[in-house]
C-alpha cells in the first residue's frame, strides 16, 4: 500500500450508496470502469516520505475536516475554517500527479517570480503571515531559506523539494479572498471527482478578475470561488443543471489519469473520449 495522493476521508464523500467503503474509478489509459476499495485507490508507492504524509495529515487534513464538514451540510464558517480551507485546498492542488508532473517541467520559473512577488509586496506578505499564523518576518526567513536549498540543490533533490508540500502563498492568498459559493445539486443530478479535484483555468489562474476553481465537496455539493460577489464572501445556493455538468467536465478534463464516481456513470467515458473537452467560465 502507497500513499494517498487524494486523501480517504475525502473520497468516502463519493462513495457507493451500498458499500461505502467503495468507490466507482473510471480509468481514461484503459477506459475501464471498476468498483475499488477506497484505500487501494488514488495512492502510489514512495509518492511521499512517511514525514511528509504524517505532517500532511496533521497540519492540513485534520484542521479542515470539521469546517468541510459544515460547508457539505449548508453551515456556515469562521475565518479559522476559511483559513484551514484554504490551507486544504491549495495542498489539494499541488499534492496530485498533474500538478507534480507540471511544476517540475516549470519550477525554476515559477520559483522566481512567486519570491519576487512576496517580496515586493508588503500587504501581501501582511495577509500571508496572518494566513500561515507567522510573523512577516518568519514567514521572509521560511522564503529564504527554501530559496537556498531550491538554489544549492542538484536536479534529483530539487525534484524531492516539489513532492514535498510546500506551500505557494499567492495562492493561499486568492483562495481566501474570494467569493466562496457551495452549491447543492437536485436530486437528478450529481458531482463527481477526480485525482486533480480543484480545477483552475491554468490560462487565467486564480488572480482576479477571472480566476476561479471548483471543488466537489460530495456527490451533492461542491465548492465555486470565483471574483464575482464580495471578497470573501460566503454563499449557499442551488446549483444548476448546467453548472453540475460544466464541473463535472472540468474534473474529466484536468484528471491526469482516474476518474472517481459513486456510480457507474456512463457519461464519464462519453466526455473524456473527447479530443479536446470545451469549458466554459462559470457565470453568477
Amino acid at each position: 500500500m502507497g500513499q494517498h495522493y487524494v486523501p480517504q476521508h475525502y473520497l468516502r464523500c463519493f462513495a457507493t450508496p451500498d458499500t461505502p467503503d467503495h468507490i466507482w474509478m473510471y480509468d481514461k489509459n484503459s477506459k475501464e470502469f471498476k468498483k475499488l476499495p477506497i484505500q487501494k485507490v488514488a495512492q502510489s508507492k514512495r509518492f511521499y516520505s512517511e514525514e511528509d504524509e504524517r505532517a500532511l495529515s496533521e497540519n492540513i487534513e485534520q484542521p479542515a475536516q470539521a469546517p468541510l464538514e459544515q460547508l457539505r451540510k449548508g453551515q456556515p464558517i469562521d475565518d479559522r475554517g476559511r483559513r484551514a480551507v484554504t490551507v486544504y485546498l491549495e495542498s489539494m492542488i499541488k499534492r496530485g500527479p498533474h500538478t507534480r508532473n507540471s511544476m517540475l517541467k516549470i519550477a525554476p520559473q515559477a520559483k522566481d517570480k512567486l519570491l519576487a512577488r512576496i517580496r515586493g509586496n508588503p500587504e501581501l506578505l501582511a495577509s500571508l503571515a496572518l494566513m500561515c499564523n507567522l510573523t512577516q518576518e518568519e514567514v521572509l526567513h521560511g522564503v529564504e531559506q527554501w530559496e537556498q536549498k531550491f538554489d544549492s540543490e542538484p536536479l534529483s533533490e530539487r525534484d524531492d523539494l516539489i513532492r514535498r508540500q510546500w506551500s505557494s502563498l499567492v495562492v493561499l492568498d486568492c483562495i481566501f479572498s474570494m467569493t466562496w459559493r457551495v452549491v447543492r445539486a437536485d436530486d437528478s443530478h450529481y458531482f463527481i471527482t477526480g485525482d486533480n479535484p480543484v480545477f483552475f483555468d491554468e490560462g487565467y489562474g486564480l488572480k482576479p478578475p477571472d480566476g476561479e476553481f471548483s471543488f466537489p465537496l460530495s456527490s451533492d455539493v461542491s465548492l465555486h470561488g470565483s471574483w464575482q460577489g464580495p471578497l470573501g464572501g460566503l454563499f449557499f445556493d442551488r446549483a444548476k443543471p448546467e453548472h453540475v455538468k460544466e464541473i463535472g467536465r472540468r474534473v474529466i478534463s484536468s484528471a491526469e489519469r482516474f476518474v472517481f464516481c459513486h456510480e457507474k456513470a456512463s457519461w464519464v467515458p462519453e466526455v473524456a473520449k473527447k479530443p479536446k473537452i470545451r469549458l466554459t467560465r462559470i457565470q453568477w
